[in-house]
């Protein structure tokens, strides 16, 4: 049987798998629940009542879309992965990063209040500033090419509307929106192009 994803449809993890699958051009096949009223069968197969989960075949599931995208791609060369150890490990880490990168973005669109907007904001700038430090001449994050970690900035490389307060220094001045709801330009140059690929990709593309 093809692979079985189990998500709902605007989970933004999902996307790191999709992108993974189209990558290697595996089949596969996506099912939408609603998590809010999920079916008798998903509490046995997610125990943490999380999505996506990766059904492998009939009796052997995977959850969390990091490990997901580990089992896809180590048994579907070649490998997305970088061969050096250390590199993989970096990845790895860069991987989770980019994890914490989706809840903020998540938080920035649900505060309830403008100080906590303008809190939330400012961390992701931060923490898109440490992006820009691991980035070399690219186009992606190894170099020339496409690797998981690149899957799992995907959601992180939509076109971010700015906010209407102040933008710190080297972050694109434009405007397009204000207030809770809103979220910043991609900062520098390396970022800006490197998303850009990122989502002008064919997989990438699929994976919306």
């Amino acid at each position: 049987m093809a692979y079985q994803l189990i998500s709902f449809v605007l989970c933004p993890y999902v996307q790191r798998s999709v992108i993974t699958l189209k990558e290697k051009r595996v089949p596969f096949e996506i099912t939408y629940i609603d998590l809010d009223n999920p079916p008798e069968w998903f509490p046995a197969i997610s125990p943490m009542g999380k999505v996506p989960v990766l059904r492998v075949d009939q009796d052997r599931v995977l959850f969390e879309s990091a490990v997901i995208n580990e089992y896809l791609d180590e048994t579907n060369p070649p490998p997305l992965h970088p061969q050096d150890p250390w590199r993989r490990a970096h990845n790895r880490a860069w991987i989770e990063f980019g994890s914490n990168l989706i809840g903020r973005q998540y938080r920035m669109l649900t505060v309830p209040d403008e100080p906590e907007y303008v809190r939330e904001r400012d961390g992701f700038l931060t923490d898109l500033r440490y992006v820009e430090q691991q980035l070399g001449e690219g186009p992606f994050f190894n170099g020339a090419a496409f690797s998981l970690a690149d899957a799992a900035m995907r959601r992180c490389s939509c076109v971010w509307r700015s906010s209407s307060a102040s933008i710190p220094r080297g972050y694109s001045s434009r405007r397009t929106g204000s207030g809770p709801g809103a979220t910043p330009c991609w900062p520098g140059r390396r970022c800006g192009n490197r998303w850009w690929r990122i989502s002008r990709r064919c997989s990438a593309r699929a994976s919306r």
